[in-house]
């Protein structure tokens, strides 16, 4: 009974070789988990109203249309000149899981927001703010260990 070859990784410029059922190395399958989380959007119904023509192409512009400005109540002035920023996302206040009968409800439960406030809105910004903080707390742990191997060199 003979073993199959194993065949290189499907990431291009990569030298592994993976078994014959696999495409893809440990290091690169994480990194697909881009289509991995397109599957997982359009399997449950609550993300799905965001790939549907009505909201893509005619609901989602009609609002950024008719209201081109950030709603969030605060002015978004990114270059401080006392002017209000351009919206380019459309925010659902109450969540399309729980209420999807208000998901294409756009005049009441969907304000303009540039991508700054959306992400704030969804604790994006809590995220990059932790990493950033893991990478400062990483640089200045290197720094303390390069320091002490200086001094007692």
């Amino acid at each position: 009974m003979g073993l199959a070859a194993k065949k290189p990784c499907q990431k291009p410029g990569c030298p592994a070789l993976v078994g014959s059922t696999d495409r893809f190395c440990e290091k690169h399958a994480k990194n697909n988990s881009k289509i991995t989380q397109e599957r997982n959007r359009q399997q449950e119904p609550h993300l799905r109203i965001y790939d549907t023509y009505r909201w893509r192409y005619k609901l989602r512009p009609m609002k950024l249309r008719n209201d081109p400005y950030c709603e969030s109540g605060v002015i978004c002035d990114v270059d401080n000149i006392g002017r209000r920023a351009r919206a380019t996302e459309v925010h659902h206040i109450k969540d399309t899981k729980q209420y999807p009968e208000l998901a294409f409800v756009w005049r009441t439960s969907c304000p303009s927001a540039t991508n700054a406030t959306h992400m704030r809105r969804h604790g994006a910004r809590k995220a990059l703010q932790s990493q950033r903080l893991k990478l400062l707390r990483f640089v200045y742990a290197f720094a303390c260990l390069v320091w002490v191997g200086h001094r007692q060199a």
